[in-house]
Parts: C-alpha cells; sequence; structure tokens
C-alpha cells in the first residue's frame, strides 16, 4: 500500500511538472486588439505599458513580454518587461537600465544603480540614488537630472510632464527603545521635461502608505487602506477635491482625461472568493468629482491601464482557483473596453 501511495505522488508530481514547464516554455497568451489611435505614452511599471498603438503585456513573472500591435495587427515576443518606445525596449536588468534595439537584436547599457523609469516617444526619465536623469529616448543624449532631499517613491510622466512624489521618514522610538522610521509627509511635485523646471509644488501629511497612485491633470490620485478611501491631492494652489470613500480598492489609473479604479471585496478560506458588495467594479472618476461612475461590472482583473480610447484589463489567469497554488499560473487574460 504504501508503495502504490508512493508511486501514485511520483506520478502526480511528474504531470505537475510537464504541466509547468510546457506553461512556461511555450504557453503564448492570445489577445485580438481591437485598433487604438492614441499615440502617446502610458506606463504602469508593472505588467501593462502602451506606446501609439502598441500594448507591451508581461507574464506573470515579468521575464516574457508580448508586444501587441494594433496599426499591423501582429504580435512580437520580447525577452523583458519594460517600455516598447518605436523599435527600442527599455527595461532595468538587476540594477541596470538597457535599451535593447528589436530590430537588430543589439543590447545598451543606459546606466547602472537605477531603480525605477518611465518614457514616452521623446524622454526617458529614471532614479539613480536620490536623484532622477532625463535623456532623450530616441539619442539617449543626457537632458537634465534633478536631485531630492527624500525617497523617491512616485514618477510619472502624463501630458508631456513630469511628475514625482517624494516620501519624508521621520525617527521614532518604541516603549522599549527600538527606533524605526514612520512616514510623516508626501511632497507632490510637477516639472517640465525639458527644462527639468519645477512647476508646481504641495506637501500632504499622510502617516501611512499610499497606494496606486496615479496623476491625471495636475491632481494625484491614490488609495488609502487604513481610511479605505481614495483620497487625492491637487497642485493647483488652495484647490481641494472630495475624498471618495470606497473600499477594497485594488488598482488606480488614468489617462490624460479621467481616473479608472477597479475594486473587488473578497474572502477566503483557501480558495479566494468574490462576495457580493455595491462597490465591486470598474469605475470611472473624473478630476474633481465626488460622484464615481459604474462602467463595468468585472472586479477580478489584477491592474487596469487606459489609453484616451481603451481600458485594458489585466487579469493573472491561475490553473487552480484564486488562492489554492498561485504559483501555478497559465498565462494571463486582456480584456479592452472601449472608453470613448
Amino acid at each position: 500500500m504504501k508503495k502504490k501511495c508512493t508511486l501514485v505522488l511520483i506520478s502526480v508530481l511528474t504531470v505537475a511538472c510537464i504541466v509547468s514547464a510546457y506553461l512556461l516554455f511555450f504557453y503564448n497568451p492570445s489577445f485580438n486588439m481591437v485598433y487604438d489611435s492614441d499615440t502617446d505614452s502610458y506606463f504602469n511599471n508593472s505588467y501593462l505599458s502602451y506606446n501609439d498603438g502598441t500594448l507591451a503585456a508581461a507574464d506573470y513573472r515579468k521575464t516574457k513580454v508580448t508586444a501587441y500591435d494594433s496599426k499591423n495587427n501582429s504580435t512580437v515576443n520580447l525577452p523583458s518587461n519594460g517600455c516598447l518606445i518605436n523599435d527600442n525596449l527599455f527595461y532595468i536588468n538587476g540594477n541596470k537600465l538597457c535599451c535593447l534595439d528589436t530590430t537588430t537584436n543589439t543590447r545598451k547599457i543606459i546606466d547602472t544603480d537605477c531603480r525605477s523609469f518611465v518614457c514616452n516617444n521623446e524622454v526617458i526619465a529614471y532614479t539613480k540614488n536620490d536623484s532622477v536623469i532625463l535623456k532623450n529616448s530616441d539619442t539617449l543624449e543626457n537632458i537634465g537630472d534633478i536631485k531630492f532631499d527624500n525617497q523617491i517613491y512616485y514618477i510619472n510622466i502624463s501630458d508631456g510632464n513630469l511628475y514625482i512624489v517624494e516620501r519624508i521618514f521621520e525617527d521614532e522610538t518604541d516603549e522599549y527603545g527600538y527606533s524605526f522610521k514612520v512616514v510623516k509627509q508626501y511632497i507632490f511635485k510637477k516639472y517640465d521635461l525639458k527644462s527639468c523646471k519645477l512647476l508646481k509644488s504641495k506637501n500632504a501629511n499622510y502617516v501611512n502608505v499610499i497606494r496606486y497612485v496615479t496623476v491625471c491633470k495636475d491632481t494625484f490620485y491614490f488609495f488609502c487602506d487604513e481610511t479605505q478611501t481614495v483620497n487625492n491631492v491637487c497642485l493647483d494652489k488652495d484647490v481641494n477635491y472630495p475624498t471618495i470613500q470606497h473600499p477594497d480598492v485594488k488598482f488606480i489609473t488614468s489617462n490624460n482625461d479621467c481616473v479608472y479604479y477597479i475594486s473587488e471585496k473578497t474572502e477566503s478560506a483557501i480558495i479566494l472568493k468574490t462576495v457580493e458588495s455595491p462597490y465591486n467594479g470598474i469605475w470611472k472618476l473624473e478630476v474633481g468629482s465626488n460622484k464615481p461612475v459604474k462602467i463595468a461590472d468585472k472586479c477580478d482583473c489584477d491592474e487596469l491601464l487606459a489609453t484616451k480610447n481603451f481600458l485594458y484589463c489585466y487579469t493573472i489567469n491561475y490553473i487552480l482557483p484564486r488562492g489554492v497554488a498561485n504559483l501555478w499560473v497559465k498565462g494571463y487574460l486582456i480584456d479592452q473596453l472601449a472608453i470613448s
């Protein structure tokens, strides 16, 4: 009996290994992308990025990328997660910022000690130590660099401007005499991409971590776990937009016109299940409004990316139900929702 159980276990593990190897090396997700005429760039620094009609989607492990070209109705497999600008793939390998020419398959190391980056058709901006460095995304010639006194928490390019969030820490001591750092303040900033000149700045006191930061029309939006609210900081002087009470938000994105976010209430007893809630779904929020509009019931996707025409919804496609064996992933699913 013991020998029989051992053989069954070996057989199950063998099948699992074969399936995992197949999914890892041979499975290619399919996505029929409808033509997107938006010529701008959008970058999540996660699974999805977009530039001028091409959507790049990374696999769950962020080791493989597929670029879906809606202009030519074609797909290209890329070797690393990053942002595809024309024929150049920008990505981070270790702490090296690299540029791969996909036509010649030649790689160039742009810089080292890089933690994150954003780019569009004209500029690539990346963090290096306590600075953000800007280069021409075509020639890689230096445009300038901006030094910061505090931790660079968020970086993005939107509507032709560079947006930065700094995070300020303070030292505190607990009752046992151990010291630790706590967040005391955030600084939200806007810079000109060409001159690196600071255009606007505003401080905000948030003692907890802010999540899913995005920016639209000089207004930063983000989610606060403790208060379960979608908060915002408008860079215009004396302008304060309403806070949105909305629990269970798990991603926020924006284009140059509106903010979009997804909310899903869940419960877990091994399997992660969606729990019915009036807050579930995908929501659209006009900048300055306090009345988000529900645009879709779908709430199980993991990431959103918005262009002026479409909202792209990225969902990790697990082999087993969510929560059971989340490392066993078949691939991903992408839904393309028209928003204009």
